[in-house]
């Protein structure tokens, strides 16, 4: 009986699979940062998810010259999440960017931010002049972000990026969503166990 509980108990739960908020496409160029600046975007967040990674754009695929923070914000600027993605190739490479895991942090429906530091004249280079992005559902994408200040580190990136209609890129972040599928299974599992201790205590 207690192997049967715990075989509906695992059906009742849900599988986990990351998905990339922003696929920035093919339609763009690259372009280095001259002086340090915090680079990143502005969301909206439709459905409730939880971030488990955090990454930036990897122009060739070939590894990152310099370390560079990456940072999650709400809209008004209290930090929520953040990592490093390291010189090198040591962090994972999914779709052109290298990730971090961090603690899963749940995002409630609202608008929020993500921006990454580069330091000053970094051989990593960013995507410009971005068109044609996508985002994965329930992400909606609002506009680039900076730093209006001058930056040594990282910090809430609270300007619109030179004010250009194209997308300005770097970092991006990896979420799950509820599994819909997770509380019909584990309803299905204890009616199931319901009807077994029926069973069992009629004979």
């Amino acid at each position: 009986m207690l192997k049967t509980l715990a075989f509906l108990l695992a059906l009742g739960a849900p599988i986990r699979a990351d998905l990339i908020a922003l696929d920035p496409g093919s339609n763009h160029t690259n372009g280095s940062v001259n002086d340090a600046n915090v680079i990143g975007w502005e969301f909206t967040v439709n459905d409730p998810i939880t971030v488990t990674q955090l990454g930036l754009f990897d122009v060739g695929g070939d590894g990152f010259a310099d370390s560079h923070p990456v940072g999650l914000w709400t809209d008004t600027g209290s930090l929520l999440a953040s990592t490093t993605i390291p010189a090198g190739t040591a962090a994972n490479l999914v779709d052109g960017f290298r990730y971090e895991s961090i603690a899963s942090t749940m995002l409630d429906p609202g608008t929020y931010v993500i921006g990454a530091f580069y330091p000053r004249r970094s051989n990593d280079e960013i995507l410009l002049f971005v068109s044609g992005l996508t985002t994965a559902s329930p992400i909606t994408y609002l506009e680039n972000r900076d730093a209006t200040l001058a930056v040594t580190s990282l910090s809430f990136p609270d300007g619109t990026f030179r004010n250009q209609e194209q997308g300005y890129f770097g970092p991006n972040f990896q979420f799950t969503t509820p599994e819909p599928s997770a509380l019909w299974l584990c309803g299905a599992g204890l009616i199931g166990l319901a009807s077994i201790r029926r069973r069992w205590f009629w004979r």
